[in-house]
């Protein structure tokens, strides 16, 4: 009879801080293939987006998430802040453009899974009504001109 023998292993790693006097254990096991899941909060996908934002989301895995990472227009990708409850500071200029965010997540075993949001173009225009004076209407000296301007994003003058 032969017999086969697996061995099943396990890496602890000691973090000491001291400033609280806190001791935690991390475990990592090698034979660990499930993947970690992570989410966009914010931006939504085919959101608007304009100015300084905090792109944010939720990252959980099965044993320890290692870290969060964004890439936005294919940019290499960069640390978040935080791990399970991230985010990132992004400046995504005056007006609304297309935008790819990719959210990276990976566990301490190596495995690694992705999310992408994608932002777009303000392409609708502002609609501006006159008010007064009326069409056709017969104007002499000062007048003053009044209306409404509405927009689906907002105006900036």
């Amino acid at each position: 009879m032969k017999f086969r023998l697996i061995i099943l292993c396990s890496i602890y790693i000691l973090i000491s801080i001291n400033c609280n006097k806190t001791t935690t254990i991390i475990s990592a096991t090698n034979n660990d293939r499930i993947p970690p899941q992570i989410t966009i909060s914010f931006p939504t996908n085919n959101a608007y987006i304009s100015d300084n934002i905090q792109i944010s989301g939720f990252a959980t895995d099965n044993d320890w998430v290692s870290n969060v990472q964004i890439s936005i227009d294919g940019t290499p990708f960069i640390n978040a802040v935080g791990t399970t409850n991230w985010s990132y500071s992004f400046n995504a200029g005056p007006v609304p453009l297309a935008h790819t965010i990719i959210a990276q997540v990976a566990d301490i075993n190596g495995n690694i899974s992705f999310i992408t949001a994608n932002t777009i173009n303000d392409t609708i225009n502002p609609d501006l009504q006159i008010l007064t004076p009326t069409n056709n209407a017969n104007i002499q000296g000062n007048t003053i001109i009044s209306g409404t301007a509405i927009d689906n994003f907002g105006l900036s003058n």
